[in-house]
């Protein structure tokens, strides 16, 4: 799933949008404990192609935990590659008066 990358080798590329990119630094962290894992905003941009119930549980888990810069680019690259989408209102949040 990240196998794609720039030229340079420091950007990865969506297989699915090669306008969707990123740092290959940015896509992951360690645990506390040093465990490596993938930034949930990567995994739910690839869930998103075509949700089924599992993942459906898994972003709505997740939601809440996202700061407002990861929840701003899954929805930019949601938006960029599947169009229209009904994670999108739940991630963009509503203006209050």
């Amino acid at each position: 799933m990240l196998d794609e990358a720039s030229e340079s080798g420091t950007d990865w590329i969506s297989r699915r949008n090669p306008s969707v990119r990123r740092p290959i630094s940015t896509l992951g962290a360690l645990s506390p404990t040093g465990l490596p894992y993938l930034h949930p905003e990567i995994q739910l941009y690839y869930k998103a192609n075509s949700p089924r119930p599992k993942d459906e549980t898994d972003f709505a888990t997740t939601l809440p935990l996202l700061t407002t810069p990861q929840r701003a680019w899954l929805a930019d690259a949601i938006t960029r590659t599947y169009g229209p989408h009904p994670w999108l209102t739940r991630l963009r949040p509503t203006p209050t008066t």
